[in-house]
């Protein structure tokens, strides 16, 4: 257990160096507690799995995913401030022949628009 909870450690905390080496973006360390906590939730499974779930289940995992927990309480408040249901954005049924003209009336505008972009010779006219 305690290797898995060094284990996840190093993980989370290499993850997000080893993106920023390959993409050569900004360093991204915000959300390194519930990465943490994810990574040693796994490990703890494949030791559950591969050792028996005796081996896993003692006060001192709990211990640690408890303080795992703690550790991430922030950036987890925030992931579940931030989430949203999915179904609220569905289309009602019946709705959808009534957004036909709206579009063709997108449509026609982007077309206008894009001819005002483009220039002439590009168009077909010489």
């Amino acid at each position: 257990v305690g290797v898995a909870a060094l284990s996840s450690h190093g993980l989370a905390r290499w993850v997000p160096y080893y993106l920023f080496r390959s993409t050569g973006g900004t360093w991204q360390n915000d959300a390194t507690g519930p990465a943490r906590l994810l990574f040693f939730l796994l490990l703890l499974g494949l030791n559950g799995a591969a050792f028996g779930w005796q081996a896993v289940g003692t006060p001192t995992t709990l211990a640690i995913v408890a303080w795992f927990v703690f550790k991430a309480r922030h950036e987890l408040r925030d992931i579940a401030r931030g989430t949203r249901l999915i179904h609220g954005d569905a289309v009602p049924a019946g709705s959808v022949d009534e957004a036909t003209p709206a579009q063709s009336g997108l449509t026609e505008t982007l077309r206008e628009a894009t001819r005002e972009i483009t220039p002439p010779e590009s168009r077909g006219a010489k």
